[in-house]
C-alpha cells in the first residue's frame, strides 16, 4: 500500500477506467468457466488476481502432464494451446507492467527479485507452449 500502491489485478491494468471488475476480470471468469475452473473459495480476492491466474495455468499444465501420461498426444496439444491462447490473451498483456512496477517501487530486495524473476517466467512461458506444440506434433505424426 502507500501512495502508489502496486495492484494485483488484471483489470486494474486493461480495464477502460483502470477499476476492479472491469470487462477483463469478466474475460477471465469466461476462460474459467469454459474449462469448469474456480478459484479457493476461502481466498478473498478477484479471479482476475495475479495468484488465481497463475493457479490457472498451473491448471493447465497438470491438465496437459495427464493427458502424456495417458500418451493422449491430441488431448495434450489442445491443453498447450489453452495455455498459450490464456497467456497471450491475459498474463502477457498485463504481468510485465505489474512486473516493472513492482520492481520499481519495491523497497526490498525479495521483491525487486519476485519482479525480475516473473518478468523473466513470462517471457520463457510465452514460447514454450509454442516449442512443446511443435515437439509434441512431430511425436505424434511418427506414431501413426
Amino acid at each position: 500500500m502507500g501512495t502508489d500502491p502496486v495492484h494485483l489485478v488484471e483489470s486494474v491494468y486493461l480495464g477502460k477506467d483502470h477499476l476492479l471488475y472491469e470487462q477483463p476480470y469478466h474475460d477471465v471468469l469466461a476462460a474459467y468457466r469454459s474449462l469448469s475452473f474456480e478459484k479457493d473459495k476461502d481466498f478473498p480476492e478477484p479471479e482476475d488476481h495475479v495468484s488465481v491466474e497463475f493457479q490457472f495455468m498451473a491448471k493447465l499444465c497438470r491438465w496437459t502432464s495427464q493427458t502424456l501420461d495417458k500418451k493422449d498426444v491430441e488431448n495434450a496439444i489442445a491443453y498447450l494451446n489453452l495455455q498459450k491462447e490464456f497467456l497471450r490473451d491475459h498474463l502477457i498483456k498485463w504481468v510485465p507492467q505489474l512486473s516493472r512496477k513492482l520492481e520499481s517501487t519495491a523497497t526490498t530486495g525479495f521483491y525487486k527479485a519476485l519482479a525480475h524473476l516473473t518478468l523473466g517466467f513470462i517471457s520463457m512461458e510465452d514460447e514454450l507452449p509454442d516449442h512443446l506444440g511443435k515437439v509434441l506434433k512431430g511425436t505424434n505424426s511418427n506414431a501413426k
